[in-house]
């Protein structure tokens, strides 16, 4: 076939899943001939990925690409912004595709070759081996939007993915990644798990080394079966969605787990697992995130200072599109600014002095006083300061970081006197 020119825009670079998901459809492009354009006016077929989490930059960059394209181009929106369409009003000329229905492109371009053959592993941009284990999901976060565009889980079968699997060994690949809107819950679908399926994977022999992407907390239903998985040293690491850390803060979000049965599980972790990295990734403010769960979150942040800890705040996710958009008890933008620095003052420490066992515990020891003994934002950050002052040597860096905070809490409305 003759080839046509395609202009393709992605709103935000997103997370693994909308990254492959990316590729694959530039894949599928390449393939069928299109070539890529940055000239808007020329393009046969204009696409446009997008994010419901950046709703306001996915509709003002459609309007713009509708505005400024050829009038004779098809126009495609993808991402999960197609699943809101009905408030996309007046913009007549728009295909909107559901990253479930991104095989509809085969009819709507009369392509030679079907979406659902392209080969899908793709190298990261950390040189990850990368395999989709499973779209969509089942799980009913209430911060979450990805779940109106990715559909419900659809797990890829166990043979094929050790397919895969194998074909990066015969490219000489040593480092892989498993990829999926919650890695955890693989195979539910199809009445298996993930660690029956790594368990056929360690049997094939090779010097190679898997990274789990988004596994969030529904592993603790099988862990068991994980645990001679992880003291394999074959897992490189461990993306944990973990959100929040008490109780009453779990179910709000939406999950279905006992923050003590991860905590222990975390524990065995550090204790028997130390080739494996640990990411775990909390919001800050989720709606009705008192004081004291702040505090839970600091107290849990020291005690497993091994694991590397990031994290978003709630701000980001407040999207009216989301459940948690209607719950009560939201934290207002300067309580969650404060929060978000203090816990970034105390990252910074523990990280300092991870390698040195002996300071880094005492330093433990004086946070953990200081944060049980606090009130009051203004308590945390002073004895936070005098930490800073009284490290050997003094860290100008936290100590800046510290005043600012103090100041960021005299100027957003006396907050230091308020028990949330």
């Amino acid at each position: 076939m003759s080839s046509k020119t395609v202009y393709f825009q992605g709103v935000s670079e997103g997370n693994q899943e909308h990254f492959l998901e990316r590729t694959l459809l530039v894949n599928y492009l390449t393939i069928n001939e299109y070539l890529f354009t940055n000239d808007l006016k020329k393009a046969d077929v204009v696409i446009c990925d997008t994010c419901l989490f950046y709703y306001e930059d996915s509709i003002k960059t459609i309007d713009y690409l509708n505005n400024n394209r050829n009038s004779n181009a098809l126009f495609i929106v993808t991402g999960v912004l197609s699943s809101r369409k009905g408030l996309i009003k007046d913009r007549e000329g728009i295909i909107f595709l559901l990253n479930e229905e991104l095989d509809h492109l085969d009819s709507i371009l009369g392509v030679t070759h079907p979406f659902n053959t392209i080969n899908q592993p793709f190298v990261n941009q950390f040189g990850l081996y990368s395999i989709y284990i499973a779209k969509g999901c089942y799980q009913d976060c209430t911060f979450c939007v990805d779940k109106y565009g990715f559909g419900q889980l659809r797990s890829l079968d166990p043979d094929d993915i050790i397919a895969l699997f194998k074909r990066g060994l015969e490219d000489k690949h040593e480092r892989f990644s498993f990829v999926a809107q919650n890695t955890a819950i693989y195979g539910w679908d199809i009445g298996t798990n993930l660690a029956a399926l790594l368990n056929r994977i360690l049997k094939i022999s090779g010097n190679y080394r898997i990274g789990l992407d988004c596994m969030n907390p529904e592993f603790l239903s099988y862990a068991d079966e994980l645990r001679p998985i992880l003291k394999s040293g074959k897992i490189d690491s461990m993306r944990i969605s973990l959100i929040t850390v008490t109780d009453r803060l779990i179910k709000l979000v939406g999950k279905d787990f006992k923050m003590q049965d991860f905590m222990s599980f975390l524990s065995w972790m550090e204790r028997y697992c130390s080739t494996t990295k640990i990411t775990l990734i909390l919001i800050i403010g989720y709606p009705g995130e008192s004081f004291n769960d702040f505090k839970i979150m600091l107290e849990f942040i020291l005690r497993h200072s091994r694991a590397h800890v990031t994290f978003t705040t709630y701000e980001y996710k407040d999207i009216y599109f989301a459940e948690s958009y209607h719950l009560k008890d939201k934290l207002d933008k300067a309580h969650i600014k404060i929060r978000s620095m203090l816990v970034d003052i105390i990252l910074k420490i523990t990280k300092k002095y991870r390698m040195q066992s002996g300071k880094a515990t005492l330093i433990k020891k004086r946070l953990s006083k200081i944060i049980s003994e606090s009130s009051s934002y203004d308590e945390i950050a002073q004895g936070l300061l005098h930490v800073s002052k009284q490290l050997d040597p003094p860290d100008e860096v936290l100590t800046v970081l510290s005043y600012k905070t103090l100041y960021m809490i005299e100027v957003g409305g006396r907050l230091s006197s308020e028990v949330l």
